[in-house]
């Protein structure tokens, strides 16, 4: 497991963080961040602080923030960062004062799809697999944006 789908697993709130310096290069300041995410300073705060704990980042005299990691194949559409981690993906949903995130696995993006291909819609996926609304919805975005078929046979890490 890579560095950084081992702080994933941990941290997963991560995410939108990481998304933005590796779509950026690898460089930008906080101000950058601030701006493309939308969130407060306490917690853009809090994720430096973490990612240079883990040996994400560092940080330079002058303010900017140096990502050390690979770059990701990372998913994004709105407000939603999306990431496989091993047989799981990493949802992170970017909201003001916090960042939610869950991890949706393989095996429920398979029954999910499958359902898709039966004709069922997100209401009625949800209620027949007793899955909430918005991880069936957030299940449907990673299906529309991947080769699924693919991904029950191979590991993309």
């Amino acid at each position: 497991m890579s560095k950084v789908s081992y702080v994933l697993s941990r941290k997963p709130w991560l995410l939108p963080f990481l998304a933005i310096l590796s779509e950026k290069g690898g460089v930008c300041n906080k101000q950058e961040l601030l701006e493309e995410l939308g969130v407060s300073s306490k917690l853009l705060k809090t994720a430096i602080w973490t990612l240079k704990s883990n040996n994400m980042i560092t940080v330079t005299e002058g303010g900017e923030i140096v990502y050390r990691g690979d770059r990701l194949e990372i998913i994004k559409h709105r407000n939603k960062y999306v990431y496989r981690v091993g047989k799981t993906w990493v949802v992170a949903t970017v909201k003001r004062r916090r960042i939610s995130a869950k991890t949706i696995p393989d095996k429920v993006l398979m029954e999910i799809r499958t359902k898709t291909r039966q004709g069922l819609d997100a209401k009625l996926i949800s209620k027949e697999l007793n899955i909430g609304y918005g991880t069936v919805k957030d299940a449907l975005l990673i299906i529309k944006n991947t080769i699924y078929d693919s991904l029950s046979s191979t590991n993309k890490e």
